[in-house]
């Protein structure tokens, strides 16, 4: 940007100021817009006249360097006091800013230019890279030259306080907000309250850690959860005051206004505010802001500093078109694909594609529930007739679930199609391919880079289009980018899913859900959430219960009662928190879930508790930690046989067991194991049975003591419809061990020990599974009827589930390194392998996990165990593995990618194995190390220092010269996509040092050329650069200020002034892990405001009487401007000094001196006569740039200069003159 309103370099000043003052008046100084969607994200904070300083505050961390990075600073002030004039600094890059203590940014000494501050008039303005205003603050009412009047001054547009009261005219004032970032304009002198606070809070010294909040994205109705942090354990109590602020959402309509403060307790580090948002429809992105207003602890005081005080709520659109494919299966009627958005663009299935619950993208609810599977060798495929709202000509986001069955061996199969509107497909390169053709006529298309999609596996796809960006990201990552321009064609054309406009063999083959169309482009935040997007499942609610009762039970003991909550797909529905019934059909009994016969005991609540009417009728409400299934006991004083009707009170479903007998005479099964029912796969299990039985006179029951010795018995198990069907276990007691198998068998098989009525028996278990144990004696006559005849006696054995102990979890290749100078395993986002095991107690795998009725698989996370503190990152890949996953007991996962560096721990849970707790789990210990996938690398080209700038600026020939502003690299270190990897710059994980960049210096000049017809010869010593952390994952390699640029001098460089246009070639940037830059070389071409000139000393000859006071020799510094030599007026910067002159002092005396040049001219050198005459020759050793081949010899001398003595005038036939 042009300087309008800066001091003239060459005269004129008074008329410049006139024309300044009226360019004020009658046009804007730059030109503007309005205000920036930064507004309210950053101020203007501090301004010092004292030190020379404008402190600019980020208040939030949502603004990234890169953005903040093309912001710009503009400011105008009052110049003299007499005859005063308004100086304007133009347009300064926040690249200039000194980051070292961010988030305040200080734009001070040569980041400002040639104006100077003035606090008894100025104004000034911080804008974004669009030129809208961020923040304007005016000093009084004189100046607002850099005002923008499309941007108001009123708190809805520029929310902080945007004016400062004169105060005074001292010198050294300063002035600030109160509170710090946010509060009003105030100002002092420095004499008054000490010193400024450059780089620090305003506030002074506080005590306690920093304060930062994040920012949120949500869909619309959801909550923003804010999460508020501290950089240390509070050491106090402390209380945050916050309030919500509106930007582009509104209070009301997008979301609910909340104010308070929220408490960290002393010993915590963060804690969370939630605002809900609002339903409001909008088809636009919109924001609101979450500001912490006040930190305090218990007494008052004032405790922490923000260092992010701001956090930005974002609010993603509605969809213009949602199709869930929940609603199947389909018959090709019109409008039975329902669209949820609530815009009626309902479709209609052809073929059909078939309907399916099993194995979602997202299992469980919430989750993704149904979907459509779509056959190409049928056809399949949804239409959804043309509507004006599917006529996007951009911005757009469309995404959707895919698990494609198979890829095409040439050509492409589609996803979704609106022809040349839009459409995107996977291809035989197992890419995602998207074509479109903008209204111009031209067509566009590109691909994702490395995909590799591969067969059975979901898949999130989403498109992302405006103008300028196209993303496809591939699971909430960017995979591929372009940058084309236009507005998309509309077209009359259907939206199909799974075909493209009927174009041949583009049928999609596989599973397609959650087709989802948008009018506007998600940035990678609103990717994400679309990624995560789950709801709850109507399949997935209630739909009947499972009751489970044993085939008999004793009158004296009870039998144990399973229920389980299951939709129509015959899943456990886990969340399931309803009241229900439960009624024998005898009307007899009473209930109890304190039994620690019980299997899964109620987290619920009974009622009666205690139950003890006999009537067969409670109620339960279920608890969220049943998980879907719970046990009870019955006990039945009568030998009824009963069935059991379970009913939801709220909506009617029901379900009904089987018959159960209850016997006077019976065995009861009962763990009398350390671990109550806590049955693992491995672990031996003690189990005791007890013969009872009630006496017919008395009606009390005891033991059936002529159970004494060897008693041969039957014994078989019951497995339930939940079980897998493996490996029986082991009863082992008595005379040896037997496997029971799954039916009576027709001989005794068991042999138990019995003393008094009692025996003990352990379970060996070698898989997992689910059922119960039978026992029957109908051999022994041990019970005898009245009559003398035996009688049979029976039990059954609760509900036993044998769970697995724990998973393994084993990453193929792994290195395990545990610190940042382990080895290292991956780049970030590459795919590793992951193989998960499902194991016993003796660490054996268990064959028959994953085969149940409800399939058992795992939920895989992560934790960051290096660097500690740092960013968890994402996971990507599968992560919810269903039971159809496993084989043998193994999953194996080959598709796991982590975004981060570091190392990491992956964790995999099953929370209740069958409904059952306690739940399994198992670690991997560590995982890595993760480094870099690459470095991208931005250039800030810096500016060549001149040596004078008093007038014009310039640097002669042959001078060396460095940095006026030293190069800079900003080094991101890069993750899949876009993501940058935060860890890199945090606890020893950057291994980028000054050596890892290559530079080649330059050797000429890039346009000049010498008198010889070359380019200018350059010479030039680059020193390693400084390197240092810009951001977290960005690395700063700056250039170093000993660095030594020199545009050679000989006498083929006596050329014109010329402006230096040089280049430094970044040819490598690679760290000792490996990880590189891949797009080399990269070009620094550093700004040089200033021109090269050839100079010369010049010294005149001089003559005189040799009894004269004093002969004066003038000198200058001359340049060759094309086509003479002359002064070099704009040279007040060269020092000279006597001492190096070479002088005979023959017929003179040299008075010493020393001096620096004034406009080119030096003060004469005084010689005084010693009374001879002659002429005596005076050699000045000047420094190479000033030198010249003053004899034409070809090589450069020092300048000569004669003083003659005894010459009253010239000779009369001799004319004196100096060559030149």
């Amino acid at each position: 940007m042009r300087n309008y309103c800066g001091a003239p370099r060459h005269g004129l000043k008074n008329l410049a100021s006139i024309v300044c003052l009226l360019l004020m008046v009658v046009a804007p100084q730059w030109a503007y817009a309005a205000c920036s969607e930064f507004a309210g994200l950053a101020t203007i904070n501090e301004i010092s006249e004292k030190d020379g300083f404008i402190e600019i505050k980020l208040l939030s961390s949502s603004v990234e360097p890169s953005e903040y990075s093309s912001w710009q600073l503009q400011f105008c002030s009052t110049d003299g006091k007499n005859n005063p004039t308004i100086s304007c600094s133009g347009a300064l890059s926040l690249t200039l800013a000194d980051r070292g203590d961010s988030p305040w940014l200080i734009m001070g000494g040569n980041a400002l230019g040639n104006t100077d501050i003035n606090l008894a008039g100025m104004d000034a303005r911080l804008s974004d890279a669009a030129g809208n205003t961020i923040d304007y603050v005016q000093v009084g009412n004189t100046v607002s030259g850099s005002q923008d009047t499309s941007c108001s001054s009123s708190p809805d547009e520029l929310p902080f306080d945007t004016y400062l009261p004169l105060v005074g005219g001292e010198s050294g004032k300063y002035a600030r907000r109160l509170p710090d970032g946010t509060g009003s304009w105030s100002m002092s002198s420095g004499a008054s309250d000490g010193k400024d606070t450059e780089g620090d809070t305003n506030e002074g010294a506080i005590p306690g850690p920093d304060i930062s909040v994040e920012s949120a994205t949500v869909f619309q109705g959801q909550t923003a959860s804010f999460k508020v942090t501290l950089n240390a354990i509070a050491g106090r109590d402390l209380s945050i005051g916050y309030q919500t602020r509106d930007s582009s959402a509104t209070a009301g309509t997008d979301y609910s206004a909340r104010s308070g403060t929220v408490a960290i307790p002393a010993g915590q580090d963060q804690a969370i505010i939630s605002v809900p948002t609002l339903q409001s429809g909008s088809l636009e992105e919109r924001q609101f802001f979450l500001e912490l207003t006040s930190a305090q602890d218990s007494s008052g005081d004032r405790y922490g500093v923000f260092r992010s005080q701001i956090g930005v709520g974002t609010i993603l659109p509605a969809p213009v078109a949602d199709w869930h494919l929940d609603n199947g299966p389909w018959n090709g009627s019109a409008g039975e694909v329902l669209d949820a958005s609530g815009n009626g663009l309902h479709g209609q299935a052809s073929g059909p594609p078939n309907f399916s619950t099993q194995g979602p993208a997202r299992p469980g609810s919430p989750g993704t529930c149904g979907y459509a599977r779509f056959d190409s060798a049928n056809n399949d495929y949804i239409e959804i007739g043309d509507q004006p709202a599917l006529d996007l000509s951009g911005p757009l986001t469309i995404s959707a679930w895919i698990n494609p069955a198979s890829f095409p061996r040439s050509g492409i199969r589609t996803i979704v199609s609106k022809d040349e509107n839009f459409e995107f497909h996977i291809n035989s390169s197992r890419e995602i391919y998207w074509w479109w053709r903008t209204d111009n006529g031209r067509t566009f298309s590109f691909t994702t880079n490395g995909a590799n999609l591969t067969e059975n596996r979901w898949y999130h796809v989403a498109v992302v289009y405006e103008i300028g960006r196209q993303a496809i990201y591939i699971d909430g990552v960017e995979s591929g980018s372009a940058s084309w321009s236009g507005n998309l064609m509309t077209n009359n054309d259907p939206f199909h899913i799974g075909q493209d406009q009927f174009f041949g063999g583009r049928y999609f083959d596989g599973l397609i859900d959650e087709v989802t169309v948008f009018s506007a482009a998600f940035d990678d935040k609103g990717i994400e959430q679309l990624y995560l997007r789950a709801r709850p499942c109507g399949f997935n609610q209630l739909d009947r219960f499972e009751v489970s009762v044993p085939a008999t039970a004793s009158v004296c003991e009870g039998a144990e009662v399973v229920i389980r909550a299951l939709d129509q797909s015959g899943d456990l529905v886990t969340g399931y928190e309803g009241a229900v019934s439960l009624v024998t059909s005898s009307s007899r009994g009473n209930w109890s879930g304190s039994s620690p016969r019980l299997t899964d005991r109620p987290q619920g609540a009974l009622a009666p508790s205690p139950d003890t009417d006999n009537d067969g009728t409670v109620s339960y409400m279920f608890a969220n930690a049943d998980k879907g299934t719970v046990s009870l006991l019955l006990e039945n004083a009568s030998a009824d046989e009963l069935t059991v009707v379970v009913e939801d009170l709220a909506d009617g479903q029901q379900g009904r067991s089987g018959p159960v007998q209850f016997l006077e005479n019976a065995f009861v099964i009962e763990a009398n194991d350390t671990n109550g029912l806590d049955i693992v796969a491995e672990r031996n299990h003690d189990f005791s049975v007890r013969a009872v039985r009630r006496d017919q006179t008395t009606g009390e029951c005891g033991l059936v003591t002529e159970y004494d010795g060897l008693i041969d018995l039957k014994a078989w198990l019951s497995r339930s419809g939940d079980d897998p069907g493996g490996a029986p276990p082991e009863l082992q007691g008595g005379a040896g061990a037997v496997v029971p198998g799954n039916s009576r068998p027709s001989t005794d098989n068991l042999t138990l020990a019995f003393s008094g009525g009692t025996t003990s028996f352990s379970l060996a278990t070698s898989d997992v599974g689910q059922y119960r144990l039978n026992l029957l004696d109908d051999t022994s006559g041990a019970v005898v009827d009245a009559g003398g005849d035996p009688l049979p006696v029976s039990g059954v054995g609760g509900q036993w589930t044998i769970r697995p102990d724990r998973f393994s979890l084993t990453v193929t290749g792994n290195p395990s390194a545990n610190n940042a100078s382990g080895d290292v395993f991956r780049a970030t986002g590459d795919a590793f392998e992951l193989v998960l095991s499902a194991l016993g107690a003796a660490g054996n795998t268990l064959v028959s996990y994953g085969q149940e009725g409800s399939p058992q698989g795992a939920e895989l996370t992560h934790n960051l165990l290096q660097p500690a503190g740092g960013e968890t990152g994402t996971l990507s890949g599968t992560s919810q593995l269903p039971g159809s996953t496993f084989s043998a007991g193994v999953a194996t996962i080959s598709d796991l990618s982590w975004n981060e560096v570091g190392i990491l721990e992956l964790v995999s849970s099953n929370p209740a194995y069958l409904g059952v707790a306690p739940g399994v789990s198992g670690v991997s210990g560590s995982v890595g190390r993760f480094v870099p996938d690459r470095f991208d690398v931005t250039v800030l080209s810096g500016e060549l220092d001149p040596f004078c700038d008093s007038g014009a600026p310039f640097l002669y020939a042959g001078q060396p010269t460095g940095w006026f502003i030293a190069p800079e690299l900003l080094i991101e270190a890069k993750g899949p996509g876009t993501y940058t990897t935060k860890n890199y710059t945090e606890g020893g994980f950057m291994k980028l040092t000054p050596s890892s960049v290559l530079r080649s210096s330059p050797t000429s000049d890039n346009s000049a050329i010498d008198s010889t017809g070359v380019n200018y010869p350059v010479t030039s010593s680059l020193q390693a650069g400084l390197v240092s952390v810009g951001s977290p994952g960005v690395v700063s390699y700056t250039f170093s200020t000993a660095d030594e640029i020199t545009y050679q001098k000989s006498t083929e460089s006596r050329v014109a002034p010329f402006a230096p246009d040089l280049t430094i070639s970044v040819d490598a940037v690679q760290d000792s892990d490996n990880v590189s830059a891949a797009a080399m070389p990269v070009l620094v071409n550093p700004a040089a405001p200033l021109e090269l000139r050839y100079g010369v000393w010049s010294m005149d000859n001089v003559y005189g009487p040799e009894d004269v006071a004093s002969l004066s020799m003038p000198f200058r510094a001359e340049f060759w401007n094309g086509t003479r030599l002359v002064t070099n007026q704009d040279d007040s910067c060269s020092s000279w000094s006597t001492a190096s002159i070479s002088d005979p002092e023959v017929h003179h005396s040299l008075i010493s001196d020393t001096g620096t040049l004034g406009s080119g001219v030096g003060s004469p050198l005084t010689l005084q006569p010693n009374g001879t005459q002659g002429t005596d020759m005076i050699v000045w050793d000047v420094p190479l740039w000033l030198e010249d081949d003053s004899d034409g010899d070809g090589a450069l001398d020092d300048p000569v200069g004669l003083a003659t003595f005894g010459v009253y005038r010239g000779h009369d036939r001799v004319i004196y003159w100096q060559e030149r």
